[in-house]
C-alpha cells in the first residue's frame, strides 16, 4: 500500500510540474511575442549589475527594431544598424545591426528561447516565472521575471551571467503600434557631430 501510494504521490508531482512548467511557457511566449513581435512596446528601465554598472533610460520595441534613451547616449536600431551618439562628447558611432562590437553589456545577453526550461509560482499579487538555461548553453544561465498576476506586465527582471546577477526594474510598460520614424537616426539633428563608421556590410 505505501509503495502505491508513494507511486501516486510522485505521478501527482510528475503531473503538478508538468502543469506549472506548461503555463510558465505559455506565459513567457505571450509576453516575448508581445516584446519582440508584436505591434510595439515601450518601457522605463533601471539596470544595476552587481554595482558595477547601473544606468537608467527608456526604451522602444517592435520586432528587430529598438531605440533606447540614457543620460550618456542614444541608441537607434532600425534592423541594419546599430547608431549610438554621444552628446557630451558630440560624437555618433555606427554598427551594423548585429555587430558584436556596438555594446559590450548586451551582446552578452544572448538568448533563444528554445535553448530555456520555464517554471512558475505565485506570490502575492505577482508571478516568478523562472527561466533556466539548458546544459551547455551559453550566455544568460538562469533569469526570473516578476509580473503582476492580473495583468502580465513585468515588473522586474533578474539575469544570471556566470557567477553575479543582473538587476532590471521596470516601470511605464506600454504596447501600442509605434512609428517607423522612431527607429531611424535622424541624421540631420546631428550633423556637426564627428561620425566613426564601424560598419563592415555598407
Amino acid at each position: 500500500m505505501w509503495l502505491l501510494l508513494m507511486t501516486l504521490s510522485i505521478g501527482a508531482h510528475a503531473q503538478q510540474q508538468t502543469a506549472s512548467q506548461k503555463k510558465a511557457k505559455q506565459i513567457f511566449d505571450k509576453v516575448y511575442n508581445e516584446v519582440f513581435h508584436g505591434n510595439g512596446v515601450s518601457l522605463s528601465y533601471h539596470i544595476n549589475i552587481i554595482g558595477i554598472y547601473k544606468t537608467s533610460g527608456h526604451i522602444w520595441y517592435m520586432g528587430e527594431k529598438s531605440k533606447f534613451v540614457e543620460k550618456k547616449s542614444t541608441v537607434w536600431a532600425d534592423g541594419k544598424t546599430y547608431t549610438r551618439m554621444y552628446p557630451a562628447k558630440k560624437m555618433v558611432e555606427i554598427y551594423d545591426a548585429d555587430s558584436p562590437d556596438r555594446d559590450m553589456y548586451s551582446t552578452k545577453f544572448t538568448f533563444d528561447p528554445k535553448n530555456y526550461n520555464y517554471d512558475i509560482e505565485t506570490e502575492g499579487n505577482d508571478y516568478v516565472l523562472s527561466i533556466d538555461a539548458k546544459p551547455d548553453v551559453d550566455g544568460i544561465k538562469h533569469a526570473k521575471a516578476i509580473l503582476n498576476k492580473n495583468t502580465l506586465v513585468p515588473k522586474m527582471l533578474k539575469i544570471k551571467l556566470l557567477w553575479f546577477w543582473t538587476k532590471v526594474s521596470i516601470t511605464n510598460y506600454k504596447t501600442g503600434k509605434l512609428d517607423d520614424k522612431i527607429f531611424i537616426f535622424p541624421k540631420e539633428k546631428y550633423k556637426d557631430f564627428s561620425i566613426v563608421d564601424k560598419r563592415e556590410k555598407k
